[in-house]
């Protein structure tokens, strides 16, 4: 009996052996007991590329866009093809140049997360992540520029059926159009930069609705041997070489003293040497760049500076002016909230069903 039990143990470890042994070269042993294993299910991300069917819809239900040719049946349906990139002026990836980029921020969030073979209806998307809301009166405008200031501009007014003011008929035609009333939007007390060298040295002293005072105050270090900066030239003049003459309640009046010798070269790279100096000129040469002589330009040595200056705050703009505004910083990638003109769609919440035809993963394409 004993010997029977281990013949018994023997029998099942060679069988295991075996077993073990078929598994090894046997690669689709289990496929073969239980099934294929189900392929990956791919899902959408940033990067990736993307075949889609869709039907745009408003708030109401009215169909306002489709990849059907028979949206309300879903027939005859066309691929879009889809760059899943919240950057509108980016390039699609090598061997996907028919994959666009450039859908609504709204949409592509709503993308990113479905996966292939998906059905789902992406909204609400809000008109700020659509086609931008409606302007009204009384909204802000806000331009943001890397390395400048926001700008703020307030609507308030908005005129209707206008005739095109006449210095913009040789641009956009003479066709009657919409006029925005916008207004700067500045604070009493708010200081800037009006004059370069003199960084924050202008105040708004009064604001009412249509116009701002301003009165400009040197800084304590900036009254003697400071650099001026030639607003009409667009470049600095002779380093530590100006200072203020006079000063009283209604004029700066500000001198520069160059040695002779001294040079100054403009944003075209022209150098001019001083040569001597006047009471009010400074006379420099330079070499003229078309003929390669020895040229002579005067320089004014006195600028008077009123402290007191008056800023109209309104300006009238017509709608295809604010449309190529709002253009050009969508083009550089800058957030714009409205849209004036740029689509009928402007203001409306939109909705989209989409199907998620295929999804090719190039964001982990090298």
């Amino acid at each position: 009996m004993q010997k029977e039990k281990i013949s018994a143990i023997i029998l099942v470890v060679i069988v295991v052996v075996a077993l073990f042994a078929y598994i090894g070269t046997k690669e689709d042993l289990f496929k073969n007991l239980f099934g294929p294993e189900p392929e990956e299910v791919l899902t959408v991300e940033l990067g990736d590329c993307v075949d889609l069917y869709y039907i745009g819809k408003l708030a109401n239900g009215t169909i306002f866009d489709s990849s059907y040719e028979d949206p309300e049946n879903k027939i005859n349906g066309t691929l879009l093809n889809v760059y899943v990139t919240k950057d509108s002026t980016a390039s699609s990836p090598s061997g996907y140049e028919e994959y666009m980029a450039g859908m609504i921020e709204g949409f592509i969030d709503g993308m990113i997360g479905l996966k292939e073979g998906q059905a789902v209806t992406i909204g609400p998307i809000l008109p700020e992540k659509a086609y931008g809301k409606a302007p009204e009166i009384d909204d802000e405008l806000i331009f943001s520029y890397p390395g400048s200031p926001d700008q703020v501009l307030v609507i308030k007014d908005i005129k209707e059926n206008i005739m095109m003011p006449s210095d913009f008929i040789d641009y956009f035609g003479d066709a009657n159009t919409t006029i925005f009333v916008l207004r700067n939007k500045i604070e009493q007390g708010e200081k800037i930069t009006l004059y370069a060298t003199w960084e924050n040295a202008t105040e708004y002293i009064f604001v009412n609705e249509t116009t701002a005072y301003l009165y400009t105050t040197p800084p304590d270090d900036k009254m003697s041997n400071f650099t001026w900066f030639n607003a009409t030239l667009g470049i600095p003049y002779w380093e530590n070489a100006s200072s203020i003459a006079s000063i009283n309640d209604t004029t700066i009046v500000v001198q520069h003293n160059p040695h002779q010798g001294d040079t100054v070269q403009d944003t075209y790279f022209t150098t001019y040497t001083v040569l001597n100096l006047s009471l009010d000129k400074i006379n420099c040469s330079y070499q003229n760049p078309y003929t390669g002589n020895t040229s002579f330009i005067l320089f004014d040595r006195v600028e008077k500076i009123q402290r007191n200056e008056t800023l109209n705050l309104t300006i009238e703009y017509p709608l295809e002016v604010l449309e190529y505004f709002i253009s050009q910083a969508i083009y550089y990638g800058i957030d714009v909230e409205y849209s004036f003109g740029l689509s009928d769609l402007a203001g409306e919440t939109l909705y989209f069903d989409v199907v998620i035809e295929k999804v090719y993963k190039t964001s982990q394409e090298s």
